[in-house]
């Protein structure tokens, strides 16, 4: 596995700034972890889809929010993560290959900031809309939605 760091000026990136992409997102809810998922593909401008070093030094992610991670061709990976931040696979319901953001700890980092921001007179349609804009504002930290 690679180590993400800052990038090195002298090496030529396939990524260039001016080079324009095609991104698809989606948010999808995982039948397994219970919780939303992000789902994204960024393709070049003949439709192939960009490996994953590319992907991360497109506009997509937000700069620097991807440092000392491990990754290989189908994963990024925290060093102290058993479970990889971002993983490869089909899309649950069109089929098609993407990247995703892997939503086992999902739950556990959205309850938590919910407990800090929870107002004891929500009902059951505030709290919902307030998790969901939550786990947004997450999401949002890493990439540029």
């Amino acid at each position: 596995m690679e180590t993400v760091e800052e990038p090195d000026p002298t090496v030529v990136s396939t990524v260039s700034e001016s080079e324009t992409f095609l991104c698809q997102q989606y948010v999808v809810f995982s039948s397994t972890f219970r919780v939303p998922a992000f789902y994204f593909l960024v393709c070049n401008q003949s439709g192939a889809p960009l490996p994953l070093p590319d992907v991360l030094r497109t506009s997509l992610f937000k700069t620097n929010a991807c440092e000392n991670v491990e990754i290989s061709s189908y994963a990024l990976t925290l060093p102290t993560s058993t479970f990889p931040l971002l993983s490869h696979g089909d899309h649950p319901t069109l089929g098609t290959s993407c990247w995703y953001f892997h939503p086992c700890e999902t739950s556990t980092v959205i309850e938590e900031l919910m407990r800090e921001v929870k107002v004891d007179d929500w009902d059951e349609s505030a709290k919902l809309v307030r998790w969901l804009e939550l786990w947004f504002m997450v999401v949002s930290s890493v990439v540029n939605l």
